[in-house]
C-alpha cells in the first residue's frame, strides 16, 4: 500500500532554492510526492519542468521517479545550469535516447555539469530496467530466464571508453 502523499500548502509565494526563485510558488501534488514534500525542490523542479512540452514533461517526470532523493537534488541543480538553448536536446537525449545533433554533442563534450546530469539520468534508467526485469521474473513471465544481477551505475561507467 502506498503511503499518503506529503501535505504541501498551495500558497502563492516566491520560493528560492539553489539560487533559483520559483515563478509561482505553488507546488503540484505530483511534484510534492516526487520530492518527498521538499517544497523548495518541488517549486524549482516545477519551474524547470514548466519549460517543457507536455510530452517531455511526462517523460522526464517518469524518469525522475527513479532518482534517489540526493540524485534528484543534484540533477535539478545541474539541469538548471544547462544552457537554455540546449535544454530541449538535453531532455530528448536523457529521456528517449534521442540522437543528438553535432551542436549538442559538442556542448556535452565540453560541459562537465551536463555530462554529470546525463550520467545521473542514465543511472536512473538502469534502475528502472533492473526493477522491470525483477518484476518480470517474479511474475513468472521469464521462468526460463535466470535473474540477471543488478547493473550498478559504477559498472556501466567502468565500461565507458
Amino acid at each position: 500500500m502506498k503511503s499518503p502523499s506529503p501535505q504541501v500548502e498551495d500558497v502563492a509565494m516566491p520560493i528560492t532554492a539553489n539560487g533559483h526563485t520559483s515563478a509561482c510558488g505553488i507546488v503540484p501534488p505530483e511534484l510534492a510526492e516526487l520530492t518527498g514534500g521538499d517544497r523548495h525542490l518541488a517549486a524549482v523542479l516545477g519551474d524547470l519542468l514548466g519549460e517543457l512540452s507536455p510530452e517531455f514533461y511526462k517523460e522526464l517526470h517518469d524518469l525522475l521517479g527513479w532518482f534517489s532523493p540526493a540524485d534528484l537534488r543534484k540533477f535539478v541543480g545541474l539541469w538548471g545550469c544547462v544552457e537554455p538553448r540546449m535544454r530541449v536536446a538535453f531532455i530528448a537525449f536523457v529521456t528517449a535516447g534521442g540522437v543528438p545533433d553535432g551542436e549538442f554533442l559538442a556542448y556535452l563534450n565540453r560541459e562537465e555539469g551536463c555530462q554529470e546530469a546525463v550520467d545521473l539520468a542514465f543511472a536512473a534508467h538502469i534502475r528502472s530496467i533492473d526493477d522491470f526485469s525483477r518484476a518480470l521474473a517474479k511474475a513468472g513471465d521469464a521462468q526460463n530466464v535466470p535473474d540477471a544481477p543488478p547493473t550498478s551505475p559504477e559498472r556501466v561507467h567502468a565500461r565507458r571508453p
